[in-house]
């Protein structure tokens, strides 16, 4: 799809930044924040919490099924989100479920017919990242057009381009969350659509909660700015600090975490004010403010190579969603496939040397006979397979002793045999991580996942 990366789009210093204290979590009890939710430890209340929820769960909507997205990290978020009131949890819990069903059935990418043709409007768009690399979404009130385009288009623009943020824009346990301009463009109460604005918002408040860091609301008329000046002393300050309300169009709280080369002209940066907005803008480093030494935030441990070898996530639940592509092959066993370039790495971990490896693994599902599954192992080669009937070949051989530009085919049948239909042969796109020349699948804990390489819960690596 044109615009969209395989990859991530992340700086390489952010795969060796890893969050700390307040940029982690802030408060205690009911009144905490928390900005990071994977690969971490939760602090006894929120797994008290957690536990409370799942029973009421069970006593409230006994029949309730949880998709896969709703581990028991986004399970916390919704808890936070709704400060740990089971009963607005649980209607929070429900309408989620019910709107990932709807919209995220399998991912983001679901969504992108609805919204292609307004990715390059200029309403929303992303553009730089601020001193901790998370990145920074721009509302252009000025670009929406309510009259050829509806509320639902900009509903599913907006939803697209937060779990685009989710897949490719950010690395859990290490960046989570985003940063908002919203520009007003100096338009009267009168002249603002809200009603169209609060069910916007309503969607990224219901389904992406504790995400945002802050939003910087500029170019406000006056009128908003005394209402705000009033009602703000009745909302809990958590909230109050996550909302700017500002005049002028160049905040100058956000130099205090934004390079100027970050941010656009207009709202006080030094990067071209943007006239095409897709694929998105992410000027080059440096990242770190004035004054500011990057180095000092930075660790010797880097996520880089984990994020080269296995598939990035997919949804909002950062776990390994396989995107399923089907194609109809002819009723003879017979295909030929191309596969991309893979990267072939060597790291220390644990005082051993490992070998990773990127292995594609073609699962035949729907075969006439029986299922079989291609496995290919690639090192800096673009080939191509042709397989037939099932036969065990090569799959044992040392990987440091494959040639450079050669590749490691293997054919292996499994035990089970399926009922004859169709020629609809599904293929599964996964990535493994070879260790010692030892295939280990990574394990899942209650928190997430054990480091895929030495199995503790978060070693250096994760």
């Amino acid at each position: 799809m044109e615009g969209i990366p395989e990859g991530k789009i992340v700086p390489i210093e952010a795969y060796r930044y890893w969050p700390k204290e307040s940029y982690i979590y802030t408060g205690t009890g009911k009144s905490i924040v928390r900005y990071i939710f994977y690969n971490i430890e939760f602090t006894d209340f929120e797994l008290t919490q957690l536990e409370l929820f799942k029973n009421y769960i069970k006593e409230k909507e006994p029949n309730l099924q949880l998709t896969e997205f709703f581990v028991d990290q986004e399970l916390i978020r919704m808890l936070l989100g709704c400060k740990f009131c089971m009963k607005k949890s649980l209607l929070a819990l429900q309408s989620a479920i019910k709107w990932r069903c709807e919209n995220l059935a399998k991912s983001f990418f679901s969504i992108l017919p609805f919204c292609e043709r307004l990715l390059n409007s200029g309403f929303i768009y992303f553009h730089g990242r601020d001193h901790r690399f998370r990145p920074l979404l721009v509302l252009n009130i000025e670009k929406l057009d309510l009259v050829n385009n509806t509320v639902i288009d900009y509903c599913n623009l907006l939803c697209f381009l937060l779990e685009f943020a989710i897949q490719k824009l950010l690395l859990p346990g290490q960046i989570e969350n985003w940063i908002v301009i919203t520009d007003l463009n100096n338009k009267g109460l009168s002249d603002l659509p809200i009603s169209s604005l609060k069910n916007i918002i309503k969607v990224l408040q219901d389904n992406f909660r504790c995400r945002m860091i802050v939003n910087y609301i500029v170019n406000a008329p006056s009128s908003l700015y005394f209402f705000w000046s009033i009602i703000k002393k009745f909302i809990e300050e958590h909230t109050i600090k996550k909302i700017r309300i500002l005049k002028e169009s160049t905040p100058v709280e956000i130099s205090s975490h934004f390079a100027k080369t970050q941010v656009e002209i207009k709202y006080g940066g030094s990067s071209p004010n943007l006239t095409s907005f897709w694929p998105p803008c992410f000027p080059p480093g440096p990242f770190s403010v004035e004054g500011e030494n990057i180095e000092n935030i930075l660790s010797d441990i880097s996520t880089y190579h984990i994020y080269n070898v296995t598939k990035s996530e997919i949804s909002s639940e950062m776990g390994e969603i396989t995107e399923d592509v089907n194609i109809i092959l002819p009723d003879i066993p017979q295909c030929s496939l191309y596969f991309r370039d893979f990267k072939y790495e060597n790291i220390e971990h644990d005082f051993r040397q490992i070998t990773l490896s990127q292995r594609l693994s073609l699962d035949v599902i729907a075969s006439p006979k029986s299922n079989y599954s291609q496995l290919y192992s690639l090192r800096n080669s673009r080939k191509s397979s042709i397989f037939e009937s099932p036969q065990k070949e090569l799959v044992d051989e040392e990987m440091e002793n494959i040639p450079e530009r050669v590749s490691n085919i293997g054919l292996v049948e499994e035990n089970e045999v399926i009922e004859d239909r169709e020629a609809d042969y599904r293929i599964k796109e996964t990535f493994d991580v070879f260790v010692d020349e030892q295939k280990n699948e990574p394990s899942q804990t209650r928190l997430g996942r054990i480091c895929k390489f030495c199995s503790k819960k978060r070693c250096e690596i994760w």
